[in-house]
């Protein structure tokens, strides 16, 4: 696990939420994209029940940038919410 995941993890770690996590390719190396939270354990993907945030790299493959969204959306919708 990366120092990356272990930090979403600990900010989403209260009792009764479910964290799932995206992961894309930057270069030659995989990176987490997206991190999605919702209050609900095991809520469907095409649910209006996710907090998502997406991290942004720079061309060194360095995290430069993490959105998250203040509403809750659907999860399977997450590459057309953020720019």
């Amino acid at each position: 696990m990366t120092d990356v995941e272990i930090w979403a993890l600990q900010q989403f770690s209260a009792s009764g939420s479910d964290v799932r996590m995206y992961y894309t390719t930057v270069g030659e190396d995989t990176k987490l994209e997206y991190i999605a939270v919702s209050p609900a354990i095991d809520a469907p993907t095409s649910a209006a029940a996710w907090y998502i945030g997406k991290l942004y790299y720079n061309g060194s493959g360095c995290m430069t940038r993490f959105v998250k969204l203040a509403i809750q959306n659907i999860l399977d919708d997450r590459a057309t919410l953020f720019p």
